[in-house]
């Protein structure tokens, strides 16, 4: 029936949202068992229980775990828990036997469920070399970026001699979602699917998610029953997204009938967390595949993802490296601006190569420029409005025609737009041709939809034989590997203009700089020119020039140290004072310092800092610092945003209003009304020289200046780094990753130093060589229990914590010592409580 597109999509979405990872059941080939974090109680079960054990299910449920597992089983099982990706992937542990079959264990956890699953071990299906031996030639065999197929093409051959399998296929995702087989080893019976496509739809995203978590598929038999999980009441739906047995989903059971499969193996190549690619294994009939075959496939999935985003990753370095050089030639920062269509002429013939294209278009700033295919100014318009709607800063399409027909588009078919936003706007367009050719389908890609409770349901094509469809008014589609490229040359755009905007900036920045230098060295020499005139006059020989002169200048230098000190961001009113003053303070504290703490403006230093000069020079000379008993003080407050600065001389001898005013006391009268704008009020009191200077409030700085600039208050110095509180621990522990989480564990719990030993032998030696305080003491060591290592430790009185994949009760250790006992795996905070237990009663 004819569907609309609103309704093609909600079918689409209607699939997309079956929870494919919670099926309720699993394939009857195997067993499966749910507990909870620590693997003490069963919570789910396989109904397909029953037929192995004699007893029914559901008798297990609520039960503890040891009513299945032996102790050493619980034990490994426990160890494998603790390990940190035991999320994301399962652990393969040793065979068990039920009801006289042999299965292969692995364990994983989903949320707050441990599941273990048990895969059958058949008879004479064993393969004679190892997991790692098989997946040898997957590591070591050599991928060329360039010609990826030829790897695939040996690969494929290889997974077939492996499994078994009547055919196997590599299936390569393209830009668009769909899918195309790039590589197949197959029987003679089985038909060919190389060089078909397969459409996006085929597999819903929510199946892609799933692919890219689990490192191995397989479904035995496409058309038998599953066995349904039992659940204790109450329980969430158990996710068995990581699980080899989840059973199947109604959808795909259907797509695989009609393709007529009677099993599949599929491995998942994922190249930097995405789903690249998948090897799809399929079997005229019902096929069980044995544990040892599934290690060896899942290793071999894995290595291929490496080495392939290695290579892939490298080539994709080379590409940058390319883009960036081609972009750094493009975009150029000119005198005036940033400009990328005055380079055009040089470099775009090296622009149209990056891709097979037949033309290329560059739009900066509303200004075009063409290479190649000189389309119309609607066609350009066109191809740039494909890009602006486009939520990414990239578009392609090769089938513009059919998208707007309304335009007319001459040659020109495909597009592929890239865009920069900021400044400049940059857009590039690379231009194909329509180009009449032939794709060839997997069946028709067109869906069979149905209507479930009003609602469109999408169902499996019944035929997959080669269905071709003949393309007019498009161009050749646009590959992952221009997609890549013409990414790679966006962000090189990118941050080419970035970069070169930041150094357009810098360079405008340094013009000001060095106008502003110019600006200020020329008012430093008027302003030394000045001095050096004014000094002259009033000295009545060369030496006594020379001292005045070199004194002016000390004080500029002075003031100029602080504010370079700060940046230039302004200078404290107390440095610029204490500086000038603090050579006549001595140990006698002739002079008072006191202020608020006020950053002056750096115009506004420079002249305070000649101002204080004077004054501490008339002193020096004539006033309260001529004599050891005469006083300065100077204070300065904050009176309605303006500074009140006051300076105050005692103690010297009898002040006389000078005769005549020469260049010193011309500025002490006068810089201030004069430069910045406020008052000055100097009174010569026989008792000594008093004056007043009102700053106003626009030089000061609110910016606080760096702590070079102010000396703050010594803070508390930092506590000493000594080993933590609670002393050295030991973790005696035979496992190694095990061991390691718990000194990390121990370490965050707040000991200096932990150390981990795998043995009887070795607990005993490190516990003679070291004062420990706390013992983490696994129960089983190597098959040995740890026995005569808790009896030395309850001797020596050191605490210790047992803890073991045993469970609580079920060694005869738990009641012979008084020590606390845990559960692997062990929960940080259950550590962390029994150590404020254990310390607690130490202290007492």
């Amino acid at each position: 029936m004819s569907l609309s597109a609103e309704q093609l999509q909600e079918a689409i979405d209607n699939c997309d949202s079956d929870p494919i990872h919670i099926p309720g059941s699993i394939q009857d080939f195997g067993l499966l068992i749910g507990a909870d974090l620590k693997f003490e109680q069963i919570s789910w079960i396989s109904e397909n229980f029953a037929g192995l054990t004699g007893s029914s299910a559901e008798t297990y449920l609520n039960q503890p775990t040891e009513a299945i597992f032996t102790r050493d089983e619980q034990h490994a099982i426990r160890n494998a828990l603790q390990h940190s990706t035991i999320s994301t992937q399962r652990e393969i542990l040793t065979s068990k036997q039920i009801g006289g079959k042999s299965f292969q264990l692995s364990v994983h956890r989903r949320g707050k469920t441990s599941i273990v699953e048990m895969i059958p071990e058949i008879d004479g299906r064993s393969d004679q070399f190892s997991a790692i031996e098989q997946s040898r030639p997957f590591f070591t065999a050599l991928i060329d970026s360039a010609d990826l197929t030829s790897f695939f093409d040996s690969a494929t051959a290889r997974i077939r001699a492996i499994t078994g399998f009547d055919r196997v296929k590599f299936y390569k995702f393209l830009p668009d979602g769909a899918g195309e087989v790039i590589a197949e080893a197959r029987h003679p019976e089985m038909p060919s699917f190389l060089g078909l496509r397969f459409p996006a739809t085929d597999i819903p995203p929510i199946a892609r998610k799933l692919y890219a978590e689990t490192p191995i598929r397989t479904i035995a038999s496409v058309k038998g029953a599953d066995a349904a999980l039992l659940g204790v009441e109450g329980e969430d739906p158990l996710d068995l997204s990581l699980a080899v047995l989840r059973g199947k989903d109604a959808v795909h059971q259907q797509y695989l009938i009609n393709m007529e499969v009677g099993a599949t193996l599929t491995i998942p190549v994922v190249v930097l967390g995405e789903l690249w690619g998948l090897f799809a294994a399929h079997h005229r009939t019902d096929r069980v595949v044995p544990p040892a075959v599934l290690s060896t496939c899942e290793l071999a999935g894995k290595l291929i993802s490496l080495r392939l985003q290695h290579a892939l990753t490298s080539r994709r370095s080379q590409i940058e490296t390319d883009c960036l050089r081609l972009a750094g030639r493009l975009v150029i920062a000119d005198d005036s601006a940033l400009s990328a269509t005055s380079y055009w002429d040089a470099i775009r013939e090296e622009v149209a190569e990056l891709l097979p294209c037949d033309g290329v278009l560059l739009e900066v700033d509303g200004n075009l420029s063409q290479s190649g295919n000189a389309p119309s100014t609607e066609v350009c318009a066109a191809i740039f409005e494909l890009g602006a709607k486009a939520e990414d800063t990239m578009a392609f399409a090769h089938d513009l025609p059919q998208r707007q027909p309304d335009v007319d588009w001459g040659k020109i078919a495909g597009a592929l737009v890239i865009r920069t936003e900021g400044t400049p706007s940059l857009q590039i367009a690379f231009l194909r041709n329509s180009n009449a050719s032939t794709v060839n389908w997997a069946g028709s890609p067109e869906k069979d939809v149905s209507f479930d409770d009003e609602k469109p349901k999408l169902h499996p094509r019944h035929s997959f034989e080669a269905y071709q469809v003949l393309s007019r008014d498009k161009a050749i589609e646009w590959s992952s590997g221009d997609v890549e490229v013409a990414s790679s040359f966006r962000d090189a755009l990118i941050s080419s203009s970035a970069t070169q905007a930041i150094l357009f900036e810098n360079r405008h920045r340094m013009g000001l700089m060095v106008r502003e230098l110019n600006h200020r060295v020329r008012n430093i020499l008027s302003l030394v020119q000045s001095l050096s005139q004014h000094s002259r006059q009033e000295s009545r020989s060369i030496e006594a020039y020379a001292d005045v002169l070199e004194s002016r200048i000390a004080a500029l230098a002075g003031a100029h140290n602080l504010l370079t000190r700060s940046d230039m961001q302004g200078a404290l009113l107390d440095e610029l004072i204490t500086l000038e003053l603090k050579p006549y303070d001595g140990q006698s504290n002739r002079v008072t310092v006191a202020g608020p703490k006020t950053v002056l403006r750096p115009d506004a230093a420079s002249i305070l800092a000649l101002l204080v000069h004077e004054l501490t020079t008339n002193a020096v000379k004539y006033g309260g610092l001529s004599v050891p008993e005469g006083r300065v003080s100077v204070s300065w407050s904050i009176v309605e945003s303006s500074v009140k600065l006051t300076w105050e001389e005692s103690g010297g001898p009898a002040v006389v209003p000078p005769e005549h005013s020469g260049f010193g006391r011309s500025i002490i009268g006068g810089i201030i009304d004069y430069e910045l704008q406020g008052k000055s009020d100097i009174a010569f009191d026989p008792s000594g020289v008093r004056a007043q200077f009102v700053i106003p409030g626009n030089v000061i700085v609110d910016a606080v200046l760096p702590p070079t600039v102010e000396p703050r208050k010594p803070l508390a110095a930092p506590p000493a780094v000594v080993p933590a509180s609670l002393g050295q621990a030991l973790v005696v522990e035979d496992n190694f990753v095990v061991a390691m989480q718990a000194c990390h564990l121990l370490e965050k719990c707040g000991f200096g130093e932990v150390d981990a030993v795998a043995t009887l032998h070795e607990a005993f030696s490190a516990l003679a060589n070291k004062d420990y305080a706390f013992v983490l003491l696994d129960v089983n060591l190597q098959g040995q229990i740890s026995s005569p290592v808790a009896r030395h430790l309850s001797d020596a009185g050191i605490p210790f914590i047992f803890a073991s994949g045993y469970g609580s009760d079920s060694h005869d250790i738990a009641r012979n010592f008084d020590a606390p006992y845990l559960t692997k795996p062990v929960d940080e905070r259950e550590v962390r409580d029994l150590l404020s237990t254990l310390f607690q009663e130490d202290d007492k």
